[in-house]
């Protein structure tokens, strides 16, 4: 080559590069490439896009993009991002990002999120959320909510509600209070109430009641009560009385008496009497007896005869049928009905607590009411089984047992696939009996199997309390919520079967201790999130099925643990990257006993690369 440039290019490319580059451009690229790129970039880019990327990135964007994306990013951004977006986005993320958004956005999301926020919400949002919120919240807010909350809250109210409540609550309250309330309650509470109450009231009353009461009554009283009581009383009273009475009482009394009495008597009485008496006569008698009379008498419709108790939440005589206990004239279980009532009300609620049976239609509540006024076999507080059948019950009262289409307590059918006869649930059998339960010779259940039954609902965190439980079987039903982290607490659970349901959020970390376990069985729901590393701690796992859900990341090299493995299916996820190696080596070709390895590997551009896969997709 010449030691200084021509004045212009030839007509045929010289056989090696100039070791100083042209003072300007070539009008028309090269026929061939330089074998090496220039030491310096051109100052204008080509119209046509070189077949290998510049080692170092040009001061200005290319028109188009190239060909084919880099094999790695550029170690310095552009200065002005491209004005198209590329066809596939690049294997991993600039170091920095752009200094401006690109005008269009990716096909795909990016792995990782910028470390700044954009200057204004993309169209359309991500096919999945970020693994990783952003640092700082956006200055305007998202078309739509995000699936993960922001690290901080949003210093200024969205104008409209979310479609649904965040995972984990705020680390702060919101400065100022929201414009208008919700207008219907959040279909899963948050995990734990806010740590703060607002420092002000709202302009117009919420339609269900705060879980934590508010330090400053309304200045203008709800049109309608609540369906169920605060979960304890304000500090201060209402300015003004409701116009309509609540359908059930107070927990516990007001700190301060109302300034004025309401003008009709509570449709059940309060658990604890009112420091003054009301002036009309309650239709229920108290638990406990006001230290004033009334200032009328009772009306003559009401029944004057005593009652056998003065508990008046649970029925006051319940009658045993069956498997009766001894009774003394203190009544069943040598207590009086109050005092058996209250015992396993304390018994069950060291596994609920005890808020839960204050809402008079909460599941829980009709669990115990049914073990304290309806159950024929008349449990005491002592009985090893009660947590037992106590569990069995609320399972059945929250998935809406009385819809199912076997073995409901009133149902038509309860058959088995063979044609037998089986126990229908809350009956007076033992609770062993009821549909396809199964347990051991102590009694205690082993085997939890209520499958394509049209369950509907959440499953119990309770669950967590049948210690000897070693299958959970409730395939092809409509189960929704997420996965009790619970869970975790079953170690002998060797069988998990929740595939065909409507179940959310990722997989709880606590299941990945059940070291005993042997199959896990989740496809086909709404399950998100990574397939976390210590899957490999379940060494005696044989069938993993996770296909058809919202799975992302990589596939954990450390499935590569799972000797015993058999069938592992991962397709139609939005997983990607090469199935490891450690996978492959359990394959039977590989003498190893994988046999089904199925994941989405089929397409031209296949999200997840696959050497071993058995079948893909």
């Amino acid at each position: 080559p010449s030691k200084d440039p021509s004045g212009g290019p030839t007509q045929e490319p010289s056989s090696g590069p100039s070791s100083v580059p042209s003072s300007k451009p070539s009008s028309v690229p090269s026929l061939l490439p330089s074998l090496n790129p220039s030491a310096t970039p051109s100052t204008i880019p080509s119209e046509v896009p070189s077949l290998l990327p510049s080692v170092v990135p040009s001061k200005d964007p290319s028109g188009g993009p190239t060909q084919e994306p880099s094999t790695g990013p550029s170690s310095v951004p552009s200065l002005n991002p491209s004005a198209i977006p590329s066809l596939l986005p690049s294997s991993n993320p600039s170091v920095t990002p752009s200094t401006i958004p690109s005008e269009v956005p990716s096909l795909l999301p990016s792995t990782v999120p910028s470390k700044d926020p954009s200057g204004g919400p993309t169209e359309e949002p991500s096919t999945g959320p970020s693994s990783v919120p952003s640092s700082d919240p956006s200055s305007v807010p998202s078309v739509l909510p995000s699936m993960v909350p922001s690290a901080m809250p949003s210093t200024v109210p969205s104008k409209d509600p979310s479609g649904g409540p965040t995972q984990e609550p705020s680390a702060e309250p919101s400065s100022t209070p929201s414009l208008y309330p919700s207008t219907a309650p959040s279909l899963l509470p948050s995990a734990s109430p806010s740590s703060l109450p607002t420092t002000k009231p709202s302009s117009i009353p919420s339609t269900a009641p705060s879980s934590v009461p508010t330090d400053i009554p309304s200045q203008v009283p709800s049109v309608l009560p609540s369906k169920a009581p605060s979960g304890g009383p304000t500090s201060e009273p209402s300015a003004e009385p409701s116009s309509t009475p609540s359908s059930f009482p107070s927990v516990r009394p007001s700190l301060r008496p109302s300034s004025a009495p309401s003008s009709s008597p509570s449709y059940r009485p309060s658990v604890y009497p009112s420091s003054r008496p009301s002036s009309l006569p309650s239709g229920y008698p108290s638990r406990v007896p006001s230290t004033d009379p009334t200032d009328q008498p009772v009306p003559a419709s009401v029944d004057l005869s005593p009652t056998a108790s003065p508990f008046a939440i649970f029925r006051s005589d319940p009658t045993p049928t069956i498997n009766c206990v001894s009774t003394t004239a203190a009544g069943i279980c040598n207590m009086t009905n109050l005092e058996r009532s209250l015992k396993m009300q304390e018994v069950v609620g060291k596994i609920s607590g005890m808020d839960v049976f204050y809402n008079y239609t909460s599941p829980h509540f009709q669990a115990l009411q049914w073990l304290v006024d309806e159950d024929p076999r008349v449990l005491c507080p002592s009985d090893p089984k009660l947590l037992q059948r106590y569990v069995v019950a609320l399972f059945y009262f929250q998935l809406n047992g009385d819809d199912w289409t076997f073995c409901s307590r009133s149902g038509a059918s309860c058959i088995d696939s063979d044609g037998n006869a089986m126990g229908r649930f809350l009956t007076g059998d033992d609770e062993c009996n009821w549909g396809n339960l199964v347990c051991n010779g102590a009694l205690f259940l082993t085997e939890f199997r209520i499958d394509d039954n049209n369950v509907q609902g959440k499953l119990p965190a309770e669950l967590s309390s049948l210690s000897e439980l070693q299958l959970l079987d409730l395939d092809h039903n409509g189960i929704s919520g997420t996965i009790p982290s619970s869970i975790g607490n079953l170690t002998e659970l060797k069988v998990i079967d929740l595939d065909d349901n409507a179940l959310s959020g990722s997989i709880p970390e606590e299941v990945y201790n059940l070291v005993d376990l042997q199959v896990l069985d989740l496809n086909n729901n709404q399950l998100m999130g990574t397939i976390s590393n210590n899957i490999g701690n379940l060494v005696n796992l044989e069938f993993v099925q996770f296909d058809f859900n919202e799975f992302d990341g990589t596939v954990p090299a450390s499935v590569g643990n799972l000797t015993s493995l058999v069938t592992l299916t991962m397709m139609n996820n939005m997983l990607t990257g090469s199935v490891p190696q450690s996978i492959c080596d359990l394959s039977v070709p590989n003498n190893g006993s994988l046999a089904n390895l199925w994941a989405d590997c089929a397409f031209p551009s296949p999200p997840i690369t696959c050497d071993c896969c058995t079948l893909c997709f």
